[in-house]
Parts: C-alpha cells; sequence; structure tokens
C-alpha cells in the first residue's frame, strides 16, 4: 500500500487495542484505502488489522513525563511517517498538534470527553484547583478549535462545544459483527447473571451495583462488574469480590466482553448526574443493546428517550441501590418481556446506533481534507 494515502493516529494516554482508535476508527480508514499508522506507549497488543501500523513508544514515568518525553517521542515518531493526516486522541498531544500545524501538517483531533465538565470530579486533583484546570482545558481546546483543521467529537453534546463547519460527530457506537453474536445460550436458557463493563469508579456507580446485588431477591442472581478498578476502589471492590453474589474480574479484552455479555440477562449503566454523564450518549448501553441485552440504565433525559423510544429496558435513580436492585428483579423474573425488550434494543443498534453509519462520516472528512488542500 506504498501509493495510499497515510494516516497517523497518535494516543499517550489510550491503549492500543483501543476500540474506538483501534477496532474502530483506524480499521475503518483502512479498510476505505488509507495506510493507518498507530502510535501509540501502550504495552498492550494492538489488534492485527489489516493496513494498520503499530509504533510503540516508550513512555515516560507518571502524569508529567507522559506530557513531556512521551508526547516528544510521539512527535518525532509522526514526523517521521510523513503522513497526509494526523489524528491526535489525547488534550496533551494538541500542543504536539500544534507543533505539526506550524510544519504544514493536517490535523484532527479527536475528542474522547467534555474535558472541562470531566476535570471537575478528577479525584488527582484538589477541590480548588479544578476549577481553574477546567476553564485552562476550555482555553486550550478553543486553541485546537480555531487552529486544526477538523475536530471529530465523539457526542453530540460534545459537538455543540465546537460547532463549525470543520467539527464531525462521530459517536462511538457498536460494530453490527461485533457483539451481535455474543457467545452464550440463548437468552431463555440464561442463569440472572447481571454486567456492567467498563472503567470502574465511583461515578459510574460502582458502590451502588454492590449494594443493589445485596437487596435483589431473585435466587442465584450474579453480578458481574468488570472493568479497570480505579485506585480508590481496590479495597472495596477486593472485599465486594469475595461474596459469592459479587465477581470483580477485571479488564477484559473484547472476546472476554462478548462472553460476559453471552451469559447475562441484564446490563446495567448507572452513571451518576454528572455534568459529563447527564448529556454524553453511554457506549456500554448500546453495546448491551447490540448483544440483545435488557438494560437498566440512568433516568437522564437524554438516556430516557433513547430507552423509551426504543423500549428495551428500564429507567432508575443511580443513586437509589434498592430502585436498582427492584429492576434487576423485575427483568429476571418477567424473562418474555426482559427477551422483548433485548430484542428491540438490537433491532434500535441495527436500525440507527451503529458504527457502520458513523464509519462514513469519519471517511469522508478525511476525504474532504484532502480534496480541500489540492
Amino acid at each position: 500500500m506504498t501509493s495510499a494515502r497515510r494516516a497517523v493516529h497518535l494516543t499517550t494516554v489510550h491503549r492500543a487495542d483501543d476500540p474506538r482508535i483501534a477496532l474502530k476508527e483506524c480499521a475503518s480508514l483502512s479498510r476505505a484505502g488509507w495506510e493507518v499508522v498507530l502510535v501509540h506507549a501502550s504495552t498492550a497488543d494492538p489488534p492485527g488489522s489489516a493496513g494498520v501500523r503499530s509504533r510503540r513508544i516508550r513512555s515516560g514515568t507518571g502524569r508529567i513525563g507522559r506530557m513531556t518525553w512521551t508526547a516528544a517521542r510521539a512527535l518525532r515518531t509522526a514526523l517521521a511517517e510523513r503522513a497526509d493526516v494526523y489524528h491526535i486522541h489525547d488534550p496533551e498531544l494538541i500542543p504536539v498538534g500544534l507543533v505539526l500545524k506550524a510544519r504544514g501538517r493536517r490535523v484532527i483531533y479527536d475528542v474522547h470527553e467534555d474535558l472541562p465538565r470531566q476535570i471537575q470530579y478528577k479525584p488527582y486533583l484538589a477541590a480548588r484547583w479544578r476549577g481553574p484546570a477546567g476553564r485552562g482545558a476550555e482555553l486550550i481546546e478553543a486553541v485546537a478549535r480555531y487552529t486544526f483543521d477538523a475536530i471529530v467529537a465523539a457526542t453530540p453534546a460534545i459537538g455543540e462545544r465546537f460547532t463549525g463547519p470543520r467539527t464531525a460527530v462521530v459517536q462511538n457506537f457498536p460494530m453490527l459483527d461485533e457483539l451481535g453474536g455474543a457467545i452464550g445460550p440463548p437468552y431463555s436458557d440464561r442463569a440472572p447473571h447481571v454486567v456492567y463493563v467498563g472503567r470502574i469508579t465511583p461515578e459510574i456507580g460502582a458502590r451502588e451495583m454492590v449494594l443493589a446485588s445485596q437487596r435483589c431477591v431473585t435466587p442465584g442472581v450474579r453480578f458481574t462488574i468488570a472493568g479497570p478498578v480505579a485506585a480508590e476502589l481496590e479495597d472495596e471492590l477486593s472485599e465486594a469480590n469475595r461474596d459469592p453474589l459479587v465477581s470483580v474480574p477485571g479488564r477484559q479484552d473484547r472476546d472476554g466482553v462478548k462472553e460476559l455479555l453471552g451469559t447475562a440477562r441484564v446490563g446495567l449503566v448507572l452513571f451518576h448526574p454528572l455534568g459529563n454523564y447527564v448529556a454524553a450518549y453511554p457506549t456500554k448501553m448500546f453495546e448491551y443493546m447490540a448483544a440483545g441485552l435488557p438494560v437498566v440504565a440512568s433516568d437522564f433525559p437524554l438516556w430516557r428517550d433513547i430507552v423509551e423510544r426504543a423500549s428495551c429496558g428500564l429507567l432508575v435513580d443511580p443513586l437509589d441501590p434498592a430502585a436498582i436492585a427492584g429492576a434487576v428483579d423485575w427483568l429476571l423474573n418477567h424473562p418474555a418481556d426482559a427477551a422483548q425488550m433485548g430484542a428491540n434494543g438490537r433491532a434500535a443498534v441495527l436500525d440507527r446506533f451503529n458504527w457502520e453509519s458513523e464509519e462514513r462520516k469519519l471517511v469522508a472528512l478525511y476525504d474532504s481534507l484532502v480534496e480541500r488542500s489540492r
């Protein structure tokens, strides 16, 4: 593919097998005829996608080392590739993007999270610094908005912050051919298994899930809370893992996720009512829907519109473990209704909430950048 247009994706934060970056964006561009290079500082093995070449760089020590030495290595590696388009995935790589722009390169900034809002509950920042840090994040992202060639926003709410002709909203919806074939028995034959898969932090409702497991009355019910555990929860979840009702198996690869979803009867997405979450499209909810699982989800206006319109689950106060347990028990004890909700969610993903529809937006954006420069 030496004659193909070349795109370099850069991340010093995300894993090399990150679903949005590697499995979706990089793989989609490769299928569209681009030669894709993924520059990363992860020790994970990247997926073996044809046309996606991995370039691993050494990571600096700690957050400061990652933002300085690792970023400098990412820049040096990126420049050596002489790409047509450079696509950065981390706010801390905005300075790298600015250097690339100063050298006449085309740069895309992919905004995965609403950073100014997210900073307001970061545990590593003292409360008195969160306001100034949020304003600083807004300032540097404003520089990116007006300097870079394009912005890719992961949600409509993020897209509203970057409104303009150079912004494309490319949502992190599931791939149709991945989770629809989840490994496991037919829904009606499954044990009363309830799952959450994703990052495990206080803000995503980890404590409420554990408490809800203790309040469920369905015989044999079991909760699996799978994913990387935040440091402040390690002791609590290690204790919870000794409870026969709760399993905390750690981070799962994509095959592990498929197996969990293929044995479950309910998917949980119980984020707390924080600014960054209330307006976000929850990737995990769409993955549960793609796998044919009914969801128990936080009752936010945006999420209510999705769940009620698709008739794919139940909505609860995410801060109320008793309400969560009640919704789980209802779904487990009404299997025909629950199975229909799962089928409804799958149909909604097939119709609208799928990566295939988003892939076209990404490829069109790339093509427009190349055509614009001619």
